[in-house]
């Protein structure tokens, strides 16, 4: 351990000291939990649902409403399973009740707005309960030292900025210097710049990588096609799904392992993958996780709307709340031993699910993969507004084909069936206001959504 990582421990650790003992409590708490046999931390997650239920029926005018008109007393949800006597929370139930979701004890719970990104372009505004966000900050922690980070150790941070930008102020220098982040943007990978971030990474001497799926991933390639290597001891991808082609170019780029995540703007730490490799823990302790399909909880390991209930923001409680998300579940024990019920597969958002011919629902996570490997074609887009025909956007590259896109196309068609195929060349494709590169817009995805 180097001189500036052990004194940013043994400062953060005086900090939380002086600040009160609440998060150094969480940690050790979710250090012995993710032990627990899965009995127990059901047992857990009932008895912190049962006080968010007491809650909400005194203090959250949304949930006392439902209950009422439900006749439910918070008796009636003691476990679990008794959840499912509450409606699903939905995006625009969200926005249309923002008021009445906010806890009217207003005075004994400190609190802060949080605005998510919006993948459509909507932002939504979270009030979030700092004791919340010391359970998320825990549970951030707790899933990168799967891969042996701890806080300190020094970290390539692949998000927004500018390259070569340095952070104002004394303070903001001095928090960036001592916790060993390291700031590169992400939107400003190319051909032309990429020895600029090798740089940068070499000269940091960071051992770990975070940022974007896509970034990364362009990060790799560009690096590999250099014939230069960095090894690193673990990478963590994170805000969009990470497909295996892109696991696969980052690992060997790195010469470690990738740690996947996941998480949403409404509460930031959800589940991380450990080093078994076999899905996604979840952070059990601090939320509940139902996978639904036509409203009804799926069987493990099939496709559904990831459906979360938050158990410690009162500020805002969010319960059974749909975030647009695909995913499965696996319930089944892990080999690296934790109790911690897993993410089997991040499937995207419900407008990344496609329609065949045939009715079936089909993740839209191909679309990359089919045209990873193609010379002549930088970018596309699937758009499915119909079930018997799509358009697809093409950004042609210096060698492009018509042929090769042909050959895809055929390929396609043995997923979806006998669609029509309407290609339209762009010179780009516009990203989410967050910088995102949506690969399928689908419409047909919502339908694993309640409403």
């Amino acid at each position: 351990m180097d001189m500036r990582a052990f004194f940013y421990r043994a400062v953060s650790g005086i900090y939380f000291s002086l600040k009160g003992s609440r998060y150094l409590q969480i940690s050790r708490c979710l250090e012995r939990s993710q032990w627990w046999d899965p009995k127990r931390i059901q047992q857990f997650q009932n008895e912190e649902l049962h006080k968010l239920i007491e809650y909400v029926y005194e203090y959250v005018p949304y949930y006392r409403k439902i209950m009422q008109e439900r006749k439910l007393k918070p008796g009636d949800i003691k476990t679990t399973e008794d959840i499912t006597k509450f409606p699903v929370l939905s995006k625009d139930l969200l926005r249309k009740y923002l008021n009445q979701l906010i806890s009217t004890q207003n005075n004994s719970i400190k609190k802060y707005i949080r605005r998510t990104g919006g993948s459509t372009g909507e932002p939504l505004q979270i009030i979030n309960d700092y004791t919340n966000s010391v359970w998320e900050n825990a549970a951030f922690y707790r899933g990168f030292n799967f891969a042996g980070y701890q806080r300190g150790d020094k970290i390539i941070s692949l998000f927004g900025g500018t390259l070569g930008l340095a952070p104002e102020g004394k303070i903001d220098k001095l928090k960036t210097k001592f916790s060993g982040t390291v700031f590169l943007p992400a939107f400003e990978i190319s051909h032309q710049n990429i020895n600029k971030y090798v740089n940068e990474i070499k000269k940091s001497k960071a051992k770990f990588l975070r940022g974007y799926t896509s970034a990364i991933y362009l990060l790799a390639k560009l690096i590999d096609k250099s014939n230069i290597t960095i090894p690193l001891i673990a990478v963590f991808p994170t805000a969009e799904t990470l497909q295996d082609f892109q696991r696969e170019q980052i690992e060997k780029t790195f010469q470690c392992k990738v740690f996947d995540q996941y998480g949403c703007g409404e509460c930031n730490s959800i589940a991380f993958e450990c080093a078994s490799h076999s899905g996604l823990h979840i952070s059990d302790e601090n939320v509940f996780l139902e996978v639904l399909k036509n409203k009804e909880r799926v069987p493990n390991g099939e496709m559904g709307a990831l459906t979360l209930t938050i158990l410690h923001n009162y500020a805002m409680p969010l319960i059974r709340y749909q975030n647009g998300d695909i995913v499965s579940l696996d319930k089944r024990p892990c080999l690296c031993g934790r109790g911690l019920s897993r993410i089997s597969r991040i499937y995207g958002r419900a407008n990344d699910v496609l329609l065949s011919q045939n009715g079936e629902l089909i993740s839209g996570a191909f679309i990359p993969h089919l045209f990873r490997n193609t010379d002549g074609i930088e970018q596309v887009q699937l758009i499915q507004e119909e079930k018997d025909e799509i358009i697809l956007k093409v950004v042609k590259g210096p060698k492009f084909s018509k042929e090769e896109l042909t050959e895809r196309i055929e390929i396609l068609h043995k997923y979806l069936g006998d669609v029509k195929v309407n290609v339209e060349y762009v010179s780009f494709i516009t990203t989410t206001p967050q910088g995102k590169l949506k690969s399928v817009i689908s419409k047909f995805g919502n339908s694993l959504l309640c409403k």
